[in-house]
């Protein structure tokens, strides 16, 4: 083949060449970005994924204006609450399944200057803002021995089962992270158990947040997770809808060398009132902690590698009562 027949051909290919998605060079059912028509996607969550990447050539071809797109931004926004407001009112009756389950908190013994510095700051972070992140949690030895322990357990054969939504309206998948309940004794999860009862410790001291001379002194069981890749997701939904006792959410991450751009499976806080929308990288030896209630409407990103994250839920004492209360009532009728 001549040179010149050679060079025709790159042409011919570079300019016939047939659209593919911008992440994933799919061919198939593909559609043009809604602003600029200029690239492709397969679907939403590539869509969503390349944002960042596409963002500033998108406004330069559509010739969009800032003010254009906070309007839009305002707009999705205002959607995300009436989402919210829509998982509040429906009436997911979790009160007493979720209350009658709870375990007393099994604080760590030691308690060092470290983790009064860790309290502190969790404190007032959840005073002024619903949410604390706090990296480096544990030493990096035991977050490591965590992470195998969850890598080992996901490893034995029928031990995770896919996670519920107790109670749901239409046939849309809500979730799809596959899940394990793990109470605190078991002999193959020591360093998760460990991690549950620093995690434990930290709530414990930050009793005072309560209010009302209410007290912390229950939680549900240590729910270990793991999304295992392609593109599984949970929706935007809120964990206490209906007062079931819970306060706290309190999420524990082990993903090691996660890079949210290629693996997306980021944590999305909504924005509610006055405050913004929260963006959580699921990273390595990272706590999170926010308001269980409807300040904090989140949704898990679709994540493309495997994600593990273990969550507990700290429950306020009197809504937990109330909560069995109504429960037990509602079993004698």
């Amino acid at each position: 083949m001549s040179l010149i027949t050679l060079f025709a051909e790159i042409l011919f290919v570079h300019y016939n060449k047939m659209p593919t998605c911008a992440v994933c060079d799919k061919l198939d059912n593909l559609k043009s970005c809604s602003r600029c028509g200029s690239v492709e996607y397969c679907g939403r969550e590539h869509q969503t994924q390349h944002w960042k990447v596409h963002k500033k050539d998108c406004k330069k071809q559509s010739g969009k204006t800032d003010s254009t797109e906070n309007s839009e931004e305002q707009n999705e926004n205002s959607t995300i609450d009436e989402v919210a407001q829509k998982i509040k009112s429906m009436n997911l009756e979790t009160e007493g399944r979720v209350a009658q389950n709870s375990i007393p908190l099994n604080p760590y013994d030691s308690y060092t200057k470290r983790d009064e510095g860790i309290v502190a700051r969790c404190h007032k972070n959840l005073v002024q803002r619903g949410i604390c992140v706090i990296d480096t949690f544990v030493d990096e030895n035991r977050a490591d021995l965590c992470l195998a322990d969850a890598m080992s357990l996901y490893s034995q054969p029928d031990k995770f089962k896919p996670g519920e939504v107790i109670k749901q309206a239409g046939k849309d998948k809500i979730r799809g992270d596959e899940i394990i309940w793990l109470s605190g004794s078991e002999p193959d999860s020591q360093n998760i158990n460990y991690i549950c009862r620093k995690m434990d410790k930290v709530i414990s001291k930050c009793h005072s947040l309560v209010g009302n001379n209410d007290t912390v002194s229950h939680r549900t069981k240590a729910m270990l997770a793991c999304y295992p890749g392609n593109g599984t997701a949970y929706k935007c939904h809120i964990d206490n809808p209906s007062g079931d006792g819970r306060w706290i959410t309190a999420i524990y991450y082990m993903n090691k060398g996660w890079d949210s751009k290629t693996m997306g499976g980021n944590l999305h806080i909504h924005a509610t009132g006055n405050r913004p929308q929260a963006i959580v990288e699921p990273k390595f030896n990272r706590l999170l902690l926010f308001f269980s209630d409807s300040r904090n409407p989140h949704e898990v990103r679709p994540a493309y590698a495997r994600r593990f994250a273990v969550t507990i839920w700290y429950f306020k004492e009197e809504e937990r009562r109330k909560a069995l209360d109504k429960w037990q009532k509602k079993k004698q009728l």
